[in-house]
């Protein structure tokens, strides 16, 4: 056995000391680089965040340009509108509002009663709105594209069962819509007239003012005079027959009754044509359910206007004055309604139920017979016939 020198023992304690120093240094070593790997990993967040925030004041810088570009298109767009003439534009529409208010003092009974006779007021503004369609195509064009459309909408009609057409029946515009309407019109039809206020005087004094709240009977007995009417009367022409002689035949039995208790002998006139009373007008009415009141949820027929339906039938040509003492003929019960008079007087009827102006009269008056008028009355009449 070698005998251990103390050279061996300090090659010994030399070589654990440097295994040991080792040991300690490679553990550092490697806690450094963690600590690097971590410190790489919070730099490249660093640059991904600070890449984020470039892009988010680019885009913010953009949008700015963009919400200052649109400010001042829109004050351009206001000082546009800044009219020396708007003054003017309030003075005439107020004087023109006076000039109504006085016209409607002196005569309140006729232009009340004028105001529930004319047409309805959206039929006037919407009428305006087809020069839209005028600018991109001829007058024919247009009329043949709203043909179409019309074409289109009641085959759609049909086949949902008349469901899915939008009701614009109910459309409304309100006073302060109808003067803006107003001047709009008078701007574009008098563009010859430098100043603005001029062309609405000319539009209210020339053409709404001494046209305004008047009857249309003639235009009214000339529209349902058309081929396209005509065909409609005829085709329901057995119905529209069996119920007029229903309610005619209740008029003569109300006058017989009337007499006698009056102690008159009622002698039957051959001579005269049968005819409906206002009684049993009313009363046709509201069989089928046509008259409306206030609570309904669609009062466009009150029974006021039934009355007035009566009172227009029977009047000719040149009756408007006289006017007052129909009425005061027709309340009596000395007058009553022909065939003819009746046909008229359920076509504006079915006006008052149907007022969309792009809708033709004989497609209005199609609907009204098969939907309200004849298929209740008619069903009404089988029942007390029983």
């Amino acid at each position: 056995m070698k005998k251990v020198t103390p050279k061996d023992i300090f090659v010994g304690w030399k070589t654990v000391t440097v295994n040991s120093k080792l040991d300690r240094t490679t553990t550092k070593k490697n806690e450094k680089q963690q600590e690097l790997q971590e410190l790489e990993r919070a730099l490249q967040l660093a640059k991904k965040t600070e890449g984020d925030l470039m892009m988010d004041m680019v885009r913010m810088e953009t949008e700015t340009k963009q919400l200052r570009a649109r400010l001042g298109n829109i004050r351009a767009k206001i000082e546009a509108q800044k009219v020396p003439e708007i003054r003017e534009i309030i003075v005439s529409v107020g004087n023109s509002l006076k000039s109504m208010g006085d016209v409607a003092l002196k005569n309140v009974e006729t232009i009340i009663n004028e105001i529930e006779q004319s047409p309805d007021p959206v039929k006037f503004t919407q009428m305006y709105f087809i020069e839209h369609m005028e600018k991109s195509s001829s007058k024919l064009d247009a009329h043949i594209e709203r043909e179409a459309k019309m074409e289109r909408a009641e085959k759609k009609e049909r086949k949902s069962g008349g469901r899915s057409q939008a009701n614009l029946d109910e459309v409304e515009i309100l006073p302060n819509a109808f003067i803006a309407s107003l001047i709009d019109i008078s701007f574009r039809k008098f563009r010859k007239e430098p100043s603005l206020s001029k062309r609405f005087s000319i539009l209210m004094k020339k053409f709404v003012l001494p046209k305004a709240c008047r009857t249309n009977t003639e235009s009214f007995r000339s529209e349902i005079s058309q081929d396209d009417v005509q065909v409609v009367y005829k085709r329901h022409s057995n119905n529209l027959r069996k119920l007029f002689s229903y309610y005619a035949a209740q008029s003569a039995k109300a006058e017989k009754k009337a007499m006698k208790e009056r102690g008159e002998k009622f002698v039957k006139d051959t001579g005269n044509e049968a005819g409906i009373n206002l009684d049993s007008w009313i009363r046709m009415l509201r069989d089928t359910k046509l008259i409306t009141r206030p609570g309904d949820m669609r009062h466009d027929f009150p029974e006021d206007n039934a009355r007035k339906v009566f009172i227009n039938v029977q009047m000719s040509a040149g009756d408007e004055d006289d006017n007052e003492e129909i009425k005061s003929s027709q309340s009596s019960g000395d007058e009553s309604m022909i065939y003819l008079e009746f046909l008229e007087a359920v076509a504006a009827v079915a006006c008052y139920k149907y007022v969309n102006p792009y809708t033709p009269l004989s497609t209005r008056l199609e609907t009204f017979f098969k939907e309200q008028l004849l298929e209740v009355g008619l069903k009404v009449i089988k029942q007390r016939k029983r």
